[in-house]
């Protein structure tokens, strides 16, 4: 035991030992870009979300609008703002770092500075997915994206972390299609004509989604999936 331990703090001796030299490239992606991503999420989102239900999303009901609007009701804005704030404090890191000469506390602040963004993730992971894969694939893309970003290259680090967000917005998308899929929730609404498309607690049919323009409702006895004109729409209500 003595004896593993006394390679531990060898190993650990070794590696704060050598120096560490921060990516040096500058940052090029213009931040213009990055407010650019959100209907882009959107888009990704409300894609992975109906393909579930075999619906054809971005060929028959494209709006950017949507794909804006999602983002909020979705608390995918959040996310994103979490995102930003990682990139932010990435970066004010780096200035304060380049200050630094004593190498090992440079190093134990990098490797703390990982650990605590990568625990943040794995954690927002487990609180959202269900299925292990998802958050084991997602976290440790993640953990992949910030050791490029904090050992090798600022610019490359960012697109791993831009993909790894276009990858968990694709599996949120599918996350909470599974889950209305499971909890089928129904409300009360009616069109101009008083027929009631949908009534709370039916069995046969569940509301899916609603866009700027359409109402999508599942016939499971049917097996359709039914569509209709917000404009059509009277009166949506539900008891609380």
């Amino acid at each position: 035991m003595k004896l593993i331990n006394t390679r531990t703090y060898r190993k650990f001796r070794y590696c704060l030992s050598r120096k560490h030299e921060l990516p040096s490239d500058k940052f090029i992606i213009n931040p213009l870009l990055l407010v650019s991503l959100i209907p882009f999420l959107g888009a990704l989102y409300l894609w992975s979300f109906f393909m579930q239900f075999k619906i054809d999303y971005m060929q028959l009901y494209f709006k950017v609008e949507d794909c804006v609007s999602t983002i909020y009701s979705n608390l995918i804005f959040f996310y994103f703002i979490i995102a930003i704030i990682i990139l932010g404090s990435s970066f004010l890191f780096f200035d304060y770092s380049h200050n630094i000469k004593n190498n090992n506390l440079k190093k134990v602040q990098i490797y703390l500075i990982e650990f605590l963004l990568s625990s943040v993730i794995v954690i927002i992971n487990h609180a959202i997915f269900q299925v292990f894969w998802s958050q084991f694939l997602l976290s440790l893309f993640f953990i992949f994206a910030i050791i490029i970003l904090f050992n090798k290259s600022i610019n490359l680090g960012i697109f791993f972390l831009l993909f790894y967000t276009s990858v968990f917005i694709c599996f949120l998308g599918k996350e909470h299609a599974i889950n209305i899929s499971k909890n089928r929730p129904t409300y009360n609404i009616i069109l101009n004509d008083g027929k009631a498309i949908l009534k709370e607690g039916e069995k046969d049919k569940y509301f899916i989604y609603k866009t700027s323009e359409y109402y999508f409702i599942r016939d499971v006895k049917n097996n359709k999936v039914l569509t209709y004109s917000t404009q059509d729409v009277k009166q949506t209500s539900f008891t609380p």
